[in-house]
């Protein structure tokens, strides 16, 4: 019996475990690409893009989950923007004061910005033999 106020939202707690397994997840699956036996961290994780995967037909996001599967996705391409946008149409993280204030957009848009970067080199250097650091700086806006 545990009053309302202090109780945790269980599907946050399971959003925000999404969220952290795909920012560690995704960079470490393109990374290890080519492996036979690649290290999962998170079942869960891979269990719900499995599942989605699985679908044949992929509609509007309705719930937290489709906005994550669809996140992981825009990431694996290396599109940060993308996943980002998916992060932020999450209702019940709109309705956080860290949120509203500004500090977690930036906080999860660094991290994404991060996870995206690692994506794109590890899946782009069995292309090019070398990276302009500028295009790169310029490519996913960082310093």
């Amino acid at each position: 019996m545990v009053p309302y106020h202090m109780q945790i939202n269980l599907k946050f707690l399971d959003c925000v475990q999404y969220i952290a397994s795909m920012l560690v997840e995704i960079p470490a699956f393109a990374e290890n690409k080519f492996l036979m036996n690649k290290q999962v961290v998170s079942k869960n994780f891979k269990n719900l893009i499995d599942f989605y995967d699985q679908k044949a037909f992929h509609l509007a996001a309705e719930d937290y989950r489709d906005n994550i599967v669809f996140a992981a996705h825009a990431l694996n391409k290396g599109n940060w923007k993308g996943a980002i946008e998916n992060i932020f149409n999450i209702t019940f993280l709109k309705k956080l004061t860290l949120f509203q204030s500004g500090e977690l957009k930036t906080m999860l848009t660094n991290a994404f910005k991060d996870a995206a970067f690692k994506v794109y080199i590890f899946s782009a250097v069995r292309q090019y033999s070398s990276f302009s650091i500028t295009s790169l700086a310029e490519m996913f806006q960082l310093e």
